[in-house]
């Protein structure tokens, strides 16, 4: 039935036509809007035509939304406004067929996977990028012969990790496209990497996704068949492997979210990523009450990069199981009747219990996504202890401050505190001479290990001091535990 608007274009009468025939369908029982109240809407921004040009099919989508949100929802206008600001028309059509199947907002409305899909092929490219760089680098700088698929690199001509990586990722695509699978050979994998990421022969149908930034890019020259320069730089952009491209883009889809919003930058950083680290397991009705708050509207584009809905396998006996101490999702585990936290710093440290038991019937659930879980909730698990216990000594304590210079900021530029969970002492002191980050914005500046890696060895923090260079920014790093971060905090309230 919207279908049928495609490509209509009409006068503000016409357009309130339009939505009178539509509303019994989408919306039914409730008034279309008048002409004065299409006016009047456009007035207030729901509708995005320019004035002076005709109405069209997305002020048609827009006008059936906005009507659903008003009758059902209660939403004052400038949430619709900036609602739709953050939605394609897709993305709008996607909402409107499934709004009354689920009453309870916007993230209910199924988002196409192709968002997962275009996050993960512009990984996979990237990745791809890094993997034909190095390729190059080992069988013809190298002087090492002819590729052998089934040994790893260093074995008389073997294949790079980042290509089989590379590879393995674009097969999954490449099946859940098309039903095929050309990506098992590396030498038809730089074949393809000789035409345009968009071509017919790669089999990846996301070529009209904006967000697939990748598309246009040739990897390998199709005469002398060595990397192009656009290859070389975007292998660069890897440097990091796998896990910094996945963080980065979590980071710049929160800055994306950042950037629609009418607030200041650095509060609707702190606030979205904050509620996503409080909030590792939500409802659907505490997700949207979030969304819907002035200024957070940008979430419900981005909301399933972030979430994805709970499977049946992690519940107990039919229920979600809310960890007591930090709100994850207790996961089922031989000898844990309740199951046992899913965050490993709040795991090791406390004992399992069940704070809520939630029932994915009566309320959607929704939890973080692996990565958010691993480079987000999981650190989040110190950085929330050190941020609430500042605050209820009477600080001045914010999370990630100017959109992440640091993991808790004290008294404005006074204390920067960064939280870490490496493993390994010796790694995480070499990232540090490598780089303190922003971290340099602050009068003190505060390393927290999180105590059950201190507990497990007990010279950790030791090794992490004396491996610190003597000069420079990482000399003026303090390094301790975090239980001896906030003891410290506590010691300094009481010298005044």
């Amino acid at each position: 039935m919207l279908n049928d608007y495609k490509g209509w274009t009409g006068s503000a009468d016409e357009l309130a036509g339009v939505l009178a025939t539509l509303a019994p369908a989408y919306v039914p029982e409730v008034e279309p809007p008048s002409l004065r109240v299409v006016r009047d809407w456009r007035n207030k921004g729901i509708f995005s035509q320019p004035k002076q040009k005709p109405y069209g099919y997305r002020q048609v989508l827009e006008g059936v939304a906005a009507l659903w949100w008003l009758s059902k929802k209660g939403w004052q206008s400038k949430v619709i406004v900036e609602t739709l600001s953050a939605l394609q028309d897709s993305d709008l059509v996607d909402f409107i067929k499934r709004m009354n199947l689920d009453d309870s907002g916007v993230a209910a409305a199924p988002v196409r996977d192709t968002r997962r899909q275009v996050r993960d092929a512009n990984v996979a490219i990237e990745l791809l990028a890094r993997g034909i760089v190095r390729q190059y680098q080992y069988t013809v700088l190298g002087r090492h012969g002819i590729v052998r698929q089934t040994q790893p690199l260093g074995e008389n001509g073997g294949i790079h990790k980042d290509l089989r990586l590379a590879m393995s990722k674009l097969s999954r695509l490449q099946v859940e496209c098309r039903g095929e699978d050309h990506c098992a050979c590396v030498h038809d994998v730089l074949s393809m990497a000789k035409a345009p990421v968009s071509s017919e022969g790669w089999g990846i149908d996301l070529v009209d996704q904006t967000d697939f930034e990748h598309k246009d890019i040739v990897l390998v020259d199709p005469v002398h068949s060595t990397p192009t320069r656009e290859c070389q730089d975007l292998a660069l952009m890897a440097a990091g492997g796998e896990i910094d491209l996945i963080e980065g883009r979590l980071h710049d889809q929160l800055r994306a979210i950042v950037g629609r919003s009418v607030l200041s930058p650095a509060e609707v950083y702190t606030a979205v990523r904050g509620f996503i680290c409080r909030n590792p397991l939500v409802n659907l009705s505490v997700a949207n009450a979030f969304m819907s708050r002035s200024g957070m509207n940008g979430l419900y584009k981005a909301f399933r990069d972030f979430y994805e809905e709970l499977h049946e396998g992690m519940l107990i006996g039919g229920m979600a199981h809310k960890c007591v101490h930090c709100g994850a999702l207790m996961r089922p585990r031989r000898g844990y009747p309740d199951g046992v936290c899913s965050v490993e710093p709040c795991f090791r440290s406390n004992p399992a219990k069940v704070g809520e038991r939630l029932d994915p019937v009566r309320d959607k659930l929704f939890v973080a996504v692996p990565a958010v879980m691993a480079y987000w909730v999981t650190p989040a698990y110190d950085e929330i202890r050190i941020h609430d216990a500042a605050k209820a000594m009477g600080y001045v304590a914010e999370l990630y401050p100017d959109e992440d210079a640091c993991d808790v900021g004290i008294n404005g530029q006074a204390v920067g505190i960064d939280a870490k969970n490496y493993a390994s002492p010796t790694r995480l002191a070499k990232k540090l001479n490598g780089s303190i980050g922003r971290l340099r914005n602050y009068d003190t500046r505060i390393i927290a290990v999180s105590d059950h890696l201190v507990a497990s060895r007990r010279d950790y923090v030791g090794v992490v001091r004396s491996e610190l260079l003597k000069k420079g920014e990482p000399s003026t790093l303090r390094v301790m535990s975090v239980s001896d971060v906030i003891a410290w905090l506590r010691r300094e309230v009481r010298n005044g």
